[in-house]
């Protein structure tokens, strides 16, 4: 699992309001997204610029999700336990050293705060918010493979929440799902398992 950076500098296209193609320009990866319809296109041209920092590697399947779908997919597996490594990532409510389990409106703040706000944060923000999502994704996963173990139609059941009220686009279809389930089944993820670009 590759873990990429939104700061991370590719070759991104960039298109006019009309969808019309402009030019290509050297800027950060979150970027390309901007420059598309906000649906299928945005996404398109986020593989595209993704597949250019990875130096040509093709990416055939696309999810994203709305921060809507966070706490559904969440909760639909019990919530998620964390141990908590930053100080004051979300003041008073977290200590660092505990370990504790995510639920409600505390997974979205969880992984999604940055601390802009504090002095000599902002530079290497987003990489502490990433190893956050990290340790998140990883537990998360854990936790939905051993949900399947016990109940083969856990990923379907994940993939329709993710899916209501419009909070993912995807090309992925339920037949997909079924085949990426069986793969995933047969791994066993570490922390060695996600690399960070």
């Amino acid at each position: 699992l590759w873990n990429i950076s939104r700061d991370s500098m590719t070759d991104v296209d960039i298109y006019n309001i009309n969808g019309e193609y402009v030019r290509t320009e050297h800027l950060q990866a979150c970027l390309a997204f901007a420059y598309g319809d906000g649906f299928h296109r945005s996404c398109e041209n986020t593989v595209k610029s993704v597949s250019r920092l990875l130096y040509g590697m093709p990416i055939q399947s696309y999810a994203v999700l709305d921060l809507d779908a966070i706490r559904p997919l969440n909760d639909a597996v019990g919530g998620v336990e964390v141990t908590i490594h930053e100080g004051d990532i979300l003041p008073g409510r977290f200590k660092p050293g505990t370990t504790v389990l995510l639920k409600g409106e505390d997974v979205e703040a969880y992984v999604r705060s940055r601390r802009t706000e504090v002095p000599g944060e902002p530079i290497d923000s987003n990489n502490n918010r990433m190893a956050r999502q990290r340790q998140y994704m990883m537990n998360f996963i854990q936790k939905a493979l051993q949900m399947t173990k016990e109940d083969l139609t856990t990923p379907v059941k994940l993939f329709n929440i993710a899916m209501e009220d419009d909070h993912t686009i995807t090309n992925l279809n339920m037949q997909k799902v079924a085949y990426l389930t069986t793969v995933f089944s047969k791994v066993n993820f570490t922390e060695d398992s996600f690399k960070t670009v």
